[in-house]
């Protein structure tokens, strides 16, 4: 196969995102993820395109360049991470495959230390990373086929996940769905409550309090219509959320967050299923309501709870694997070693 390669720094080509629609890519291939990824971490987005002898359009894919800011350490300090595997006509492995190879033809010639490859809704691609020479991880991510009918999917859900659905309702839980920047600010708040229950179980994650952050992510994803956020109340207060970025009538999980209140009466389910109805009338396709590492679904894990819940709504865990390479051994040890450095003492 003759293929030709373009790739653009910066700025996404004339037309990317009806073009990665017709690839059946994600929102993680978008101009919107892109521009949001730019916004928080100061990279810069690289469009790469595929093309046969016709001009056709084969594949596209998607990368964040970083380099430190630091005027010694940039020389050194770079990296390249592709948000999903690219984007295929037909889920082709050997298109995708090319442009894996030209994603990283441009990683070592900007001097990157290694290049990373996220596996977010990535599970239909059949690219294998492992004998590319990256050292993998496995994931799992929890799909939900909503072309199927609806009283398919209620009776999918485990029946202690119905009755909690059921018990919301009559304890007058109700759910909304906003694009309002005050509804980011109620998603920042419940995030920072879900945290901090996460701490108390040695589960903390990273966790941006700015509000500038959600400032961000209103503007460069919901405003555009590349995210919606749904919220539950009860007594119009606010006691979960979850943020699903939205794409080509797709649908994944991103933010998600509740209040000890609705922690305990388990308001995530019943958004859930919110979710599920409401993307379901406006014909989405698939949700996905996000990935855990694959060892947590081993009894004993400590995410292993996230796991069993998400199992439980009726979901179906897919496998999908996640890579990296490392171009440059003493860049990289740099690199692992600034990461060190920044740690904060404990």
């Amino acid at each position: 196969m003759h293929l030709r390669l373009s790739v653009n720094f910066g700025e996404s080509p004339s037309g990317w995102d009806t073009a990665i629609e017709a690839l059946g890519g994600t929102v993680f291939h978008s101009s919107h993820w892109a521009e949001f990824q730019q916004g928080v971490q100061g990279c810069q987005p690289v469009f790469i395109q595929a093309r046969n002898e016709s001009d056709e359009l084969l594949g596209a894919a998607l990368a964040l360049y970083r380099r430190s800011r630091h005027p010694v350490l940039g020389r050194f300090l770079r990296s390249m991470e592709m948000p999903a595997y690219p984007a295929a006509a037909g889920a082709d492995p050997i298109a995708a495959s090319f442009l894996l190879s030209e994603a990283e033809r441009v990683a070592r010639e900007q001097g990157c230390a290694r290049l990373s490859v996220s596996s977010n809704f990535s599970s239909a691609t059949d690219l294998a990373l492992g004998p590319l020479g990256y050292a993998t991880r496995d994931r799992l991510e929890f799909m939900v086929d909503l072309t199927h009918d609806a009283d398919a999917l209620w009776k999918a859900i485990k029946k202690d996940q119905r009755e909690r659905i059921r018990r919301l309702e009559r304890d007058g839980v109700e759910y909304e769905a906003t694009s309002s920047l005050e509804g980011m600010e109620e998603l920042r708040a419940v995030r920072q409550t879900a945290l901090e229950r996460r701490l108390e179980r040695d589960q903390g994650f990273d966790l941006p309090s700015d509000l500038e952050y959600y400032k961000l992510l209103h503007r460069t994803l919901v405003e555009p219509g590349a995210a919606q956020l749904l919220l539950a109340r009860q007594g119009g207060t606010v006691i979960a959320a979850i943020l699903y970025a939205t794409f080509a009538r797709k649908a994944y999980s991103v933010f998600s967050g509740s209040t000890d209140v609705g922690y305990k009466l388990g308001a995530q389910t019943g958004l859930f299923w919110h979710a599920v109805r409401t993307f379901q009338q406006e014909g989405y396709r698939v949700l996905n309501r996000g990935g855990v590492p694959a060892e947590a679904a081993e009894e004993g894990h400590a995410l292993h709870g996230i796991f069993r819940f998400k199992h439980r709504l009726g979901t179906t865990p897919v496998s999908c694997t996640s890579g990296e390479k490392v171009l440059s051994p003493f860049k990289n040890k740099l690199a692992k070693l600034r990461e060190l450095i920044r740690l904060p003492r404990t």
